[in-house]
C-alpha cells in the first residue's frame, strides 16, 4: 500500500458572480443602502458547512447606467413563452470606431466602488444543530480486488459489480480501509466510497485562497 501525501480533505471553491444586482435609493430618505439582500443561502445549503466567505462590491452609478442594466435584465428574463417581455430599444453608449452603424451592446460608466468581505460560520446562526447534508450520497462499498470482468472477454457473465481495480482504473473511488465487516454484495479485501465523497479536489482547490482567514 502506498500512502498518498496529497491533502484532499479540506478544499476551497471560489465562484465569481455572473449577475448584476441593482437597487435604487430614489425613495430613500438617506443615500445609504440598508438590509439589501445580495444573496440568500438556505439553511440546507452545504456551502456553509465549514466556513463561507463572500466579497461584496458596491458601485454607485448614474441613473442612465442603472436604466441600461435594468432594461437589459428585463429583456433577458422570461418565465415562459406566454409571458415574454416585449423587446424594445436599449440605449447603449458604445459605438464602433470605424463609424459603421452596426449595433454594439454595452455601457461604459465611471463609478465609485466600495467593497467588504465577510465570513460566516454555520454555528453562529444555528448553534447546536446538525450541519447541512452533503449533496451526494456517500456510503462504503466493497468489491473483489480483481475478477473475471476486468480481463475476460468471453461470453461468461459475472454477477459481481466492477472490481476494485476496475474502479481505480476509472478514477471513481477513494480508499477508506480494510473490509473487516464483510461489506458488499461480493465482498473484497478493501472498502471504498465514491471519489466525490472522499476527494474534495473534485469540487475545489486544496490550497486556501489568498484572502482566506480562519
Amino acid at each position: 500500500m502506498v500512502k498518498i501525501e496529497v491533502q484532499n480533505k479540506v478544499c476551497y471553491n471560489t465562484i465569481d458572480s455572473n449577475e448584476v444586482i441593482q437597487t435604487s435609493i430614489l425613495n430613500n430618505t438617506t443615500n445609504d443602502v440598508n438590509r439589501f439582500i445580495v444573496r440568500f443561502i438556505s439553511k440546507d445549503n452545504y456551502v456553509t458547512s465549514h466556513r463561507y466567505s463572500i466579497l461584496v462590491k458596491q458601485h454607485v452609478q448614474r441613473s442612465e447606467a442603472y436604466g441600461f442594466y435594468e432594461t437589459l435584465k428585463e429583456l433577458s428574463q422570461s418565465e415562459n413563452v406566454f409571458s415574454q417581455v416585449q423587446p424594445g430599444p436599449l440605449e447603449a453608449n458604445i459605438k464602433r470606431m470605424d463609424g459603421t452603424d452596426e449595433t454594439v451592446l454595452g455601457y461604459v460608466d465611471i463609478t465609485s466602488v466600495s467593497e467588504q468581505r465577510i465570513y460566516l460560520e454555520y454555528a453562529d446562526f444555528f448553534p447546536g444543530e446538525e450541519l447541512p447534508p452533503y449533496p451526494f450520497p456517500c456510503f462504503e462499498e466493497s468489491a473483489p480486488e480483481s475478477h473475471v470482468s476486468y480481463c475476460f472477454t468471453g461470453l461468461v457473465a459475472n454477477t459481481c459489480p466492477p472490481s476494485t481495480i476496475e474502479r481505480i482504473d476509472a478514477g471513481i473511488i477513494t480508499y477508506t480501509g480494510i473490509n473487516n465487516n464483510n461489506i458488499g454484495v461480493c465482498p473484497g479485501p478493501y472498502t471504498f466510497i465514491a471519489r466525490i465523497c472522499g476527494d474534495c479536489t473534485l469540487l475545489g482547490q486544496n490550497e486556501p485562497p489568498s484572502f482566506w482567514e480562519e
